[in-house]
């Protein structure tokens, strides 16, 4: 089980409780380069450029050491999330900046940069399953797949995908998405969540 933009990873206790346990392992690896106390300090810089009306921090729950969430209104989005990497580079923090969601209002994660759903996908796939990328599909509709949909696998986008998601495979970039690559195994369903899911499937056979 992958959860939280990729920053963990939880393996299930077959032969116990059943009981869902956070692979350590992962987890280790993403202090390289991070540091939560500077990644702070570079949100509350931006948050006091766009002003508390435009720019907040998620409530604590949806995050943790290895993950710092933001809202951010639309118009404000892509300066503050470039002056977010230029003070993340100049405190020489390696983190990602990542952001998805619609409307008014966008989600804005910061991330070591060895964290991510790509990266956590190939974690499970190559460290801890041994399974072949042609056995794989990312499935996405969102910003935050983007990095997933962009891997060595196959993969699809559901037919309720994000204007994020649509415009990166149109092959339209803004600061904060760029060209979603067909590579010769993107498909992109009709169906909704699920349904999407099942077209692809049926799809690669």
């Amino acid at each position: 089980l992958v959860s939280a933009v990729g920053t963990r990873i939880y393996l299930r206790d077959n032969d116990g409780d059943g009981t869902w346990r956070e692979d350590k392992g992962w987890t280790a690896r993403l202090d390289d380069g991070w540091d939560y106390d500077r990644v702070r300090d570079a949100c509350y810089a931006c948050l006091g450029q766009a002003g508390e009306e435009r720019c907040h921090f998620r409530p604590k729950e949806e995050m943790h050491e290895h993950k710092v969430t933001m809202g951010m209104h639309a118009d404000v989005v892509d300066a503050a999330t470039r002056l977010l990497r230029s003070l993340l580079s100049g405190a020489d923090v390696e983190a990602k900046v990542i952001v998805s969601g619609t409307g008014d209002w966008r989600y804005v994660d910061i991330l070591p940069a060895g964290a991510g759903k790509l990266e956590s996908l190939e974690y499970v796939r190559t460290s801890l399953y041994d399974f072949d990328s042609s056995q794989t599909l990312a499935c996405g509709d969102s910003g935050n797949d983007l990095d997933m949909l962009r891997g060595p696998h196959r993969c699809v986008v559901v037919g309720n995908a994000q204007e994020d998601v649509k415009r990166a495979m149109r092959g339209e970039t803004t600061a904060n998405d760029g060209v979603l690559d067909a590579h010769g195994s993107l498909f992109v369903a009709n169906g909704e969540v699920a349904f999407g899911i099942l077209e692809a499937l049926e799809h690669f056979g």
